[in-house]
């Protein structure tokens, strides 16, 4: 993977495709997978803890 800035990069082998790290408030919420036209938004799911 090659940055292309803070939060986006790109594989070096493969054109057209690139991930984003959408960061809010200083955290990653998630991620943004594009290839070629198409787009992909993956979310961040918190852990959710066990009653013990």
């Amino acid at each position: 993977m090659m940055a292309l800035d803070k939060t986006t990069f790109r594989p070096v082998a493969f054109d057209g495709i690139s991930v984003t790290f959408n960061v809010e408030g200083g955290k990653v919420t998630g991620l943004t997978f594009k290839q070629g036209v198409n787009t992909t938004l993956y979310k961040r799911v918190e852990e959710t803890k066990q009653p013990e």
